[in-house]
């Protein structure tokens, strides 16, 4: 029988491009690339051989019998190693697969280390092969090996694909892609070989299964950030899922250049290309033969050590490299280098390390910028505690519960009753407990879900006054309600509108209170907000006035109705303090301001509240914030 190596002899031309290329490019060399460099030269070597193999049985009268038994035995084993090395590059590829198949590791390796056995006791057994007749009528006869062998591969694909499906949730949604579309690719070739024997399909299969891993999975190009040509955050992952395997130690430092980002306006675009790519390069050489370096962001980049001595040499070369100016002919840039130092026990996955530097870098403040310190032993936990702040934020959210009010009354000293209250946000999870705003609102920030909060906390207020109208039996005309992003709330103005008509809540029971900061820092939209919202019934009140910047004369240009004093110029237990009291009055008075003094917790501070002719006052005199059935209680008895 002659054979048509054809589309051997293309699939060999092609995977010897490929591998060439490969080996070319700049390629993170963790487990899972070796293996698959090792698979593309064994699968060129195994094709070779199918070639070489047929040509010699082609030509059997010409060729030592020796040598063709040997070509086709050395064939026969690389067919026996090539499936035991795909499942092992799935496996060092995904790591959840790994754990899995490393506790049945001999039981896997044993049908390929049989086969491999059986090959080489081929001579005396001619399972696979043999070659009978006299010399000039030689004939090469197949033994029941090549069937076997079909078997051990489709044995290995379908326990590649097992693996697969039980571990999909934990995969990347490419890798199980891949690993379908070549088992079905492997399939397709198998058959054609068995139905047509003559025509050599075997390399095919090979070959289109490699171009498929490399251009999804393997590509040396997909590891590379383009920016600075350092290792990307994805090569950094499967270094991390290695390193987890293998339960390696690991001393990272991580460093966030903060101004960065802010240079694209005030460099060209060719000059920031060719910054960036000098940072690649220096930190580069910082960590050569030392370890990895890596893009994480834009900004942000990771050097990876394996010992301590490195790690440190490492970090002291940092603190050089940014101490001072990166000085070129165009431009002289000084970067503000915040650092941070961890180091992993081996025991911690990929997303935990993640987890953790993200954690770090958010806890990062004006004190602690532009400053080389270590991750504390208590991030993580701090960071998984963060997590389950923003599922309880985001639940409470989407189902409208988890977050209840609080009402803490209000005195009017000169109607000597609670006619005010204010209303404060907590979040109550069965897991987490109460959590108090000062907590969970700079999460609820950083989420970008002010506006829903702000929306949630006026339905609240807003449901409060409709089912509760013996409120005004009782004296309580109005509540304060917190609002912290004027931006979203002007933005969502006409909502909550919508929200107070459609409870039948006149404008004038609701007094949106904003912090100074919050004011200064977005003066225009307050401002607008202000006199839009005023202009409907709506109050305003300014909050903790006292602790910001602001002053009398934007006072003045904002439709305040009140001001509440922060409690501490009220706790400040000295002569000075009670005379920058007495002034704040004086002047807010002058301008027409109501006042309102937060924090009383004596009668002695009420009597000099009320000496100084403030109109109302908040604290934990008169109560603590209480639910909502208690304030009702409270009020009934007070004011009833």
């Amino acid at each position: 029988m002659s054979y048509n190596s054809f589309f051997e002899m293309g699939a060999l031309l092609v995977l010897s491009v490929l591998l060439v290329r490969y080996y070319l490019l700049r390629r993170f060399p963790d487990r899972a690339s070796r293996i698959f460099g090792m698979y593309m030269v064994t699968g060129i070597l195994d094709i070779s051989l199918d070639i070489l193999g047929c040509f010699i049985i082609d030509h059997i009268n010409s060729v030592p019998v020796r040598i063709t038994l040997l070509v086709n035995n050395a064939f026969y084993m690389m067919q026996s190693i090539l499936p035991l090395m795909l499942l092992a590059y799935v496996a060092f590829s995904n790591h959840a697969i790994y754990n899995s198949t490393k506790k049945a590791k001999y039981l896997l390796v044993l049908p390929s280390a049989v086969f491999c056995l059986l090959v080489l006791l081929n001579p005396a057994l001619h399972l696979f092969s043999n070659v009978v007749g006299e010399m000039g009528q030689l004939v090469f006869v197949s033994g029941k090996g090549p069937i076997l062998l079909y078997a051990s591969t489709l044995f290995y694909l379908l326990i590649i694909n097992i693996f697969a499906l039980r571990h999909r949730k934990k995969m990347e949604p490419v890798n199980f892609r891949t690993i379908v579309s070549y088992t079905v690719l492997l399939l397709i070739t198998m058959g054609i070989q068995f139905m047509i024997p003559d025509v050599l399909m075997t390399g095919t299969g090979i070959m289109l299964t490699i171009l498929l891993m490399n251009f999804s999975l393997q590509d040396p190009a997909m590891m590379l950030d383009s920016n600075t040509n350092l290792f990307n955050f994805r090569a950094m992952e499967r270094y991390l899922e290695d390193s987890a395997i293998h339960k390696t130690k690991l001393y990272i430092s991580i460093v966030c250049l903060e101004n960065l980002i802010d240079l694209s306006g005030t460099i060209s675009v060719w000059a920031l290309n060719d910054l960036c790519i000098t940072i690649g390069k220096r930190l580069e050489a910082i960590v050569k033969d030392k370890g990895w370096a890596f893009s994480m962001l834009t900004d942000r980049f990771a050097l990876v050590c394996e010992n301590e001595s490195d790690a440190l040499s490492v970090q002291e070369a940092l603190q050089e490299l940014f101490s001072d100016a990166w000085a070129t002919e165009r431009y002289s840039i000084l970067f503000t280098a915040t650092i941070r130092n961890c180091v992993t026990d081996g025991e911690q996955t990929p997303s935990d390390i993640v987890n953790l530097i993200n954690i770090a870098f958010t806890e990062v403040d004006d004190g602690t910028r532009g400053k080389m310190l270590p991750i504390d032993g208590k991030c993580l936990e701090r960071g998984r505690h963060r997590l389950r702040l923003e599922e309880a934020i985001r639940s409470a959210i989407k189902n409208d519960s988890g977050f209840t009010l609080r009402f803490q009354p209000i005195y009017d000293m000169r109607k000597k009753a609670f006619t005010r209250a204010e209303v404060l946000l907590r979040l109550e999870t069965d897991d987490l407990g109460v959590v108090f705003p000062n907590e969970f609102m700079p999460i609820v920030k950083a989420m970008g879900l002010m506006g829903e909060i702000d929306n949630l906390v006026v339905d609240r207020t807003c449901r409060f006054f409709y089912y509760h109208p013996e409120l005004k039996e009782f004296g309580l005309d109005r509540i304060s309600l917190n609002l912290s992003a004027p931006d979203s709330f002007y933005a969502a103005r006409n909502t909550v509108k919508e929200i107070v008509s459609r409870w039948l809540v006149k404008p004038s029971q609701l007094i949106f209170e904003m912090t100074e900061t919050v004011t200064l820092s977005n003066y225009l939209t307050v401002a607008e907000l202000m006199t839009e919202m005023s202009e409907e019934g709506f109050a305003f009140a300014l909050d903790d006035f006292g602790t910001g910047y602001a002053n009398i004369m934007e006072m003045q240009s904002l439709p305040f109705r009140s001001v509440k004093l922060d409690r501490s110029i009220l706790s400040a237990d000295n002569k000075a303090g009670r005379i920058v009291l007495n002034d704040l009055t004086t002047m807010l008075h002058s301008i027409g301001k109501i006042i309102v003094m937060e924090g009383v917790e004596t009668k002695e501070q009420l009597d000099y509240v009320n000496s100084l002719g403030i109109e109302f006052v908040q604290g934990f005199y008169f109560s603590k914030p209480m639910r909502e059935l208690e304030f009702m209680e409270f009020l009934k008895e007070k004011n009833g």
